[in-house]
């Protein structure tokens, strides 16, 4: 699929495909304008007699935007509800469909606008050009009559207004070259460029929701700043029925909706999915062989397991309930960037720099609107958070609508359990599917993709970070190995949207392509950490237990992070202990800490170890010191070594060299199960299962160092004492 797209592409294309146009097919360019064609014509004997009759135009009349729209859709053989056609057809229809749109705006604009200005600048300003100018103003405008032939495809190409300036910059040449020192000319045609800027959007946003009815997607792409003066335009349009316009009406109405409904669950993109876009009726499975039908289904159950699951499998304490991700799930605020290496590099890393982002509240029309958009088919989405962000839950929610319609056919692979030794794209996705469905080494998803070429197929490698920490092999450059995978795919029509998530502290030495879409997911505001307390209430059963969380800052803090919310929600099951810090004046972050270190110790110690049961208490009381100064020496050595994980290949000798390694205990069950630790599994290529832990948060590990040093200054001292 071409990225770039010019006048003759459109015009092959529609040849290619047989459609007609109202006159000869071969002078399509010429219904347009360019930068070339306006310097020409402002180069002319009668600049204004030349204009009036370039926008008039030979057979102009007939590409009347009335007239275009009712064209488009059965010129472009477009598909009507439940007809089926390549995804790469799709885009190039959609393509020629969005740049006509696009042109025929800012020719409409020009003459609405741009037209009136020159004519008063000739007539009142009694401006005119030199003939020895005209070779000066026609090589000026070289740059200019390249760019406007050919573009980079965007869907919402309004957003950037470079190419609209580029077409009317001979204008700005033929005042320089005419009246450079006037000031009153120059103040006016900024004015009338930022109107004619106004004019293009405005225009070219009606045109959009007029043509949606047939091309939905590109309601998506719709501006709502524009919605009155949109439903304007579109009563004037030639054909517009009563009718017609109260569905676009209604439809504008739908798309103000599409922002965070308050409530759990992801409503809003089944609901945006099935009013805007839905066009397949059948899921794709009926259309398969046996053997990839029972390889889709068994992937797609394998996804809605994973939604199914509930919260913490962990059942140490007593009538907790957890409930299910999908019943749980809150859809996060998220700030984004389209990168750009030159503007961005590594600025994105810093917490500064999303400062100047606005956050948005709409992450299910944006990641709907992302998947379709064409580009996504050439670059890779990611979406970045912190620890315990809900970057995993937000992929498995994701994933699991996505197999719930006809239109996608989602992949979720957990990164963490493919082979570590590779950076192969392909391999991690075969691995990946394989491993969720029971059959290692029997996926060839290129063969299964084969059959579904009228789908969109999505897939979501989830866990990035964690295969960066682990791999032995160099993943800086795995986005651009994504890239190459996606172009590969489309080499057999398969046009395959990739979702990378990923921790944001990892991509220091990661290598992002131009123009990918990068999603940051922020911390729960209020309304949300509410939401997600009234659902946890919801589903407990124990007699007077309700979680409120205290309106204290280091609380408040931590509760802006699912996963940290879930541990705050745990650690007060038991005995209500967030609700007892109201009533502590001396309450802070260390007496949290060191509460829920207190508590998991010696859950730890009960479940894993027998003889522990049995002892007496002051021999209880030392194997707890000797867990904590372990869980003390890992957060140290991590420290010391400027690391945030540990391997657990790594962890008998770390505790040999503190004399700390004869325990109880299995080494694992150190860290293993305890909810602050995020436990990371990744497999090696011959099948090794390694276990990685990083604390979820940085201060719980600042807190254990602290904790380590100050017990063994209390042991040495103690010791010394005794001598």
């Amino acid at each position: 699929m071409k990225n770039e797209i010019t006048l003759s592409d459109i015009s092959d294309l529609l040849k290619k495909r047989n459609c007609s146009l109202p006159e000869e097919i071969d002078k399509f360019s010429g219904y347009f304008i360019t930068a070339a064609t306006i310097a020409t014509a402002l180069a002319a004997t009668t600049p204004v007699a030349a204009l009036g009759a370039l926008l008039a135009g030979a057979g102009a009349a007939n590409f009347r935007i009335s007239k275009l729209l009712a064209w488009l859709p059965g010129g472009l053989k477009y598909p009507f509800q439940g007809r089926e056609i390549v995804a790469t057809d799709r885009y190039e229809l959609m393509q020629v469909a969005n740049f006509m749109l696009y042109d025929i705006a800012i020719k409409d604009s020009f003459e609405q606008i741009v037209y009136p200005f020159i004519k008063r600048a000739i007539y009142e300003f009694k401006m005119s050009i030199c003939v020895d100018r005209i070779r000066l103003l026609t090589e000026d405008d070289i740059e200019s009559k390249k760019l406007c032939d050919q573009i980079k495809y965007r869907p919402n190409l309004v957003e950037d207004t470079r190419f609209a300036l580029s077409i009317i910059s001979p204008v700005g040449s033929w005042i320089d070259n005419n009246e450079p020192e006037n000031d009153e000319i120059w103040s006016i045609y900024k004015e009338v460029e930022h109107k004619y800027i106004e004019k293009m959007s405005e225009l070219y946003n009606a045109y959009l929701v007029n043509l949606s009815s047939q091309f939905p997607e590109f309601l998506l792409f719709f501006d709502l700043e524009h919605k009155e003066r949109t439903l304007e335009i579109l009563s004037e349009i030639d054909g517009s029925t009563l009718e017609n316009t109260k569905l676009l009406q209604k439809q504008i109405k739908l798309l103000e909706e599409l922002k965070f409904s308050g409530k759990s669950g992801f409503e809003q993109f089944e609901k945006l999915y099935k009013n805007l876009f839905q066009r397949q009726t059948e899921q794709i499975v009926a259309k398969l062989d046996d053997k990839n039908k029972k390889i889709l289904e068994t992937h797609h159950r394998y996804i809605a397991s994973q939604t199914n699951e509930i919260l913490i499998d962990n059942q140490d304490i007593e009538e907790i309930v957890y409930p299910a991700n999908k019943d749980i799930f809150i859809p996060q605020g998220y700030q984004k960037i389209r990168y750009i290496k030159k503007e961005h590099g590594y600025n994105f890393l810093a917490p500064s720099f999303w400062d100047e982002i606005e956050q948005r509240n709409d992450i299910e029309a944006f990641l709907l609107k992302t998947l379709i958009n064409p580009d996504s088919a050439d670059n890779p989405i990611l979406i970045l958070g912190n620890p315990g962000a809900g970057k995993s839950m937000l992929s498995k929610i994701l994933a699991g609508k996505l197999a719930e319609t006809p239109d996608f056919v989602p992949f979720f692979v957990k990164l963490r359990e493919v082979a570590t030794s590779s950076k192969d794209v392909l391999q991690h996705v075969n691995d990946g599917i394989a491993k969720s469905i029971g059959r290692p080494g029997s996926i060839d998803w290129m063969d299964l993709t084969e059959s579904i070429s009228t789908r969109y197929p999505v897939i979501i490698l989830d866990g990035f970070d964690e295969l960066i920490q682990s791999s032995k092999t160099e993943l800086n450059e795995y986005l651009f190995e994504i890239m190459e995978f996606q172009k590969v795919a489309q080499l057999n029509d398969i046009c395959v949207r990739v979702i990378l998530t990923s921790r944001l502290s990892v991509m220091n030495v990661v290598e992002i392509p131009d123009h990918t879409n990068i999603i940051k997911l922020a911390p729960f505001d209020v309304v949300r950490r509410d939401l997600w307390v009234e659902t946890w209430n919801k589903v407990q059963t124990k007699k007077d237990y309700s979680l409120n969380i205290p309106e204290k800052d280091i609380v408040t803090e931590l509760a802006q992070e699912p996963l940290l919310l879930i541990m705050l929600a745990v650690y007060d099951f038991e005995d209500s202990g967030l609700q007892n810090i109201n009533n502590d004046s001396d309450f802070n972050q260390s007496k949290l800490y060191d509460t829920l270190l207190t508590k998991f110790t010696e859950r730890q110690l009960q479940k894993k170890s027998k003889s522990y049961r049995s002892m007496v208490n002051c021999k209880k009381e030392k194997e707890k010191e000797l867990f904590r100064l372990r869980l003390g020496m890992i957060a140290f050595t991590m420290f010391l070594s400027d690391t945030t994980s540990l391997d657990d290949r790594h962890l008998s000798a770390k505790l040999e060299v503190f004399g700390l390694n004869e325990y109880r205990v299995e080494e694992t069950d150190i860290l293993g199960g305890f909810f602050f630790v995020r436990e990371n599994k990744t497999v090696s290529s011959s099948h090794e299962e390694h276990h990685n832990y990083e604390f979820l948060h940085k201060t719980f590990g600042e807190f254990l160092v602290a904790d380590f040093l100050l017990r063994i200054a209390i042991n040495q001292f103690s010791s010394t004492m005794k001598i």
